[in-house]
């Protein structure tokens, strides 16, 4: 290898080449050698003005209590004011500090500010619930009326013998119109368990029941995108979480950098931004 290298230069050039390698090698002891942490605290305080930050900080390997405070802050902050529904929601969702924790910190890396950044939580989680409660009535609407008529065509094909007995008794569709019609009727009930009545009450499942040509009707069309719909009403929890996010890891950066503390990750980071900065 060192012959290799040799013969990259011209013989008369050998000579320097020796020395510099020989100096090289006497050097070896002294040359720095560190993790990527060590390195970037290194880095850091010998570049203090150029990264903007301070010449003495200390290595702090547990900010657990200090994220906790922070979070807490946030609880007391934004939290304690609520009252209503939004109080309501936060209690059946987040529950507390400690539960809320892990799911904002899992959302650190990437807690941008949020769009609506002036909004409070409770205002957010209120226009929520609102569309929320607006999309569900929409939806049942037309259920009311709809589950008698599919009771009664129901009714009519098993008296009329039009039907398999086996799939399409009143014992299997009377509970299901039961739930719908009391689904419909309470503007506060959102659940709705039909098991297989959802699938049962569309086109597909009348035409595997009927002996001849099924009936058509608006409801069973209705029906195939029913859960689906249900599952996808508006909820505050995104937006909210990311609001806490941002605002938690703001602080938390915020204190850390008062205390003159950061972590392994921070040295990374801080650096990273220092070397992208102009």
């Amino acid at each position: 290898l060192v012959a290799q290298l040799r013969d990259q230069f011209a013989p008369g050039q050998w000579a320097a080449c020796a020395g510099r390698l020989d100096i090289a090698a006497q050097w070896m002891d002294e040359a720095a050698v560190s993790t990527i942490h060590s390195w970037c605290q290194r880095m850091l305080r010998e570049h203090a003005f150029d990264s903007g930050s301070l010449f003495t900080q200390t290595l702090e390997t547990d900010h657990s209590d200090l994220l906790g405070e922070v979070l807490r802050d946030y609880w007391r902050l934004f939290c304690y004011p609520m009252h209503g529904d939004a109080l309501n929601w936060v209690r059946a969702n987040w529950s507390g500090p400690a539960a809320l924790l892990p799911r904002v910190r899992a959302l650190f890396g990437s807690s941008r500010a949020p769009e609506n950044v002036e909004q409070t939580p409770a205002s957010m989680i209120q226009a929520c619930l609102l569309e929320r409660r607006q999309a569900l009535a929409q939806l049942k609407t037309p259920w009311l009326q709809w589950a008698q008529q599919l009771r009664e065509i129901c009714l009519q094909a098993v008296a009329a013998k039009a039907v398999d007995g086996r799939k399409m008794q009143a014992r299997y569709f009377e509970p299901w119109f039961e739930k719908l019609s009391a689904w419909a009727a309470d503007e506060s009930l959102e659940q709705l368990d039909l098991g297989t009545g959802f699938t049962r009450l569309t086109p597909d499942g009348f035409a595997e029941a009927w002996k001849g040509e099924p009936p058509q009707h608006p409801a069973l069309d209705a029906m195939h995108g029913l859960k689906a719909a249900l599952d996808a009403l508006p909820t505050p929890d995104a937006a909210v979480l990311e609001h806490a996010a941002y605002w938690v890891s703001k602080r938390f950066e915020e204190e850390k950098r008062r205390r003159a503390e950061m972590g392994f990750d921070d040295m990374l980071l801080r650096l990273d931004a220092a070397l992208q900065a102009d």
